[in-house]
């Protein structure tokens, strides 16, 4: 079971609002990977319970009973024993990473909710002293991003698969790669929600062995046919140069095929390109490093704006022909 503990500041309207919402759609969930939870960042020895309007809005608006919520701190082991922490604001985010640095135990398992799901507007609404409305619009807002949430997980939970293909050049280092993703995937409940973001199972596309069969085209179109029809979520080619691949995999519609060869290069294919397939060249490239590249390009962000204007003129041209 993985463990997401949603937090604001008293732990008394938005934090138990998300838990008591993610919890109740979970339960529709038969594989139950995942369970909520609430903390406050501040939380006052006043506070008996969550708020009253916090309640009424849960039980009136969603059926969802709250009464019995007692709001607590968010401690130093609790965020350890997390797999994900999701603040209600960005400033709380950036507190908690700050707080903890030294501790070395939040890295990459922090985030704005909002961030997080990819929703616009940054911070959850704090509806602390308003009226029973303002409740109502926050926890629509939470309910919208808890949604998205549901949904991120359970992607999450399905094992992303990428197509591989080699030539008799990249078919050591091919086979190198299948090792080191595919017997790491085995153990993906180990790694937690990091893993499941960040690492994936590799599809052989061949070729099978080091001896010249297959060339460089027929394995590329392969990939990159996987690739295109959905089949596989991305694609890596290698040949001794990577050039090779590259150029054949590029002529199948709705491919963006980009060369590495260090780091900043394989994150700016995705960024500024959005690849979909990285290439890779064996003679230049040794282990270590194409995993650095495939990490990088794989975790990057394509970055929109002009690069997608950019995009759009290749796609408008792959319509006409």
């Amino acid at each position: 079971m993985r463990k997401i503990i949603f937090v604001c500041t008293g732990n008394t309207c938005r934090s138990p609002m998300a838990e008591a919402l993610f919890n109740q759609k979970m339960k529709k969930d038969t594989s139950h990977l995942f369970l909520a939870e609430s903390a406050g960042i501040l939380v006052s020895g006043a506070s008996q319970g969550a708020s009253e309007n916090a309640i009424e809005v849960m039980n009136k608006e969603y059926d969802i009973d709250i009464s019995a919520h007692k709001p607590k701190i968010l401690t130093l082991e609790a965020v350890k024993e997390a797999d994900l922490i999701l603040c209600m604001e960005k400033m709380q985010a950036e507190i908690l990473k700050y707080k903890y640095a030294l501790d070395d135990v939040v890295q990459g398992k922090v985030f704005a909710l909002l961030d997080y799901v990819g929703m616009a507007g940054g911070d959850i609404l704090d509806p602390y002293g308003g009226s029973y409305l303002d409740y109502v619009h926050t926890a629509k807002q939470i309910d919208e991003a808890v949604n998205l949430l549901i949904k991120k997980t359970k992607d999450k939970g399905e094992q992303k698969m990428i197509a591989i293909g080699a030539d008799h050049g990249g078919f050591a280092l091919k086979e190198e790669l299948l090792k080191h993703y595919n017997d790491n995937a085995e153990n993906e409940e180990e790694h937690g929600l990091d893993w499941l973001e960040k690492n994936f199972k590799l599809k052989d596309y061949g070729a099978f062995d080091e001896a010249r069969g297959l060339e460089e085209p027929e394995i590329a179109l392969k990939v990159a046919e996987a690739v295109s029809s959905g089949e596989c979520s991305a694609g890596i080619l290698i040949c001794r140069s990577g050039i090779g691949m590259s150029m054949a995999a590029n002529k199948v519609k709705g491919i963006r095929c980009g060369l590495a060869y260090n780091e900043s290069v394989a994150k700016s294919i995705k960024e500024h390109n959005n690849a979909n397939i990285i290439a890779l060249g064996s003679d230049y490239t040794n282990l270590e490093e194409a995993i650095q590249y495939i990490e990088a390009w794989k975790n990057a962000e394509f970055l929109n704006g002009i690069y997608a204007e950019r995009l759009n003129l290749i796609s408008e041209y792959e319509s006409k022909n």
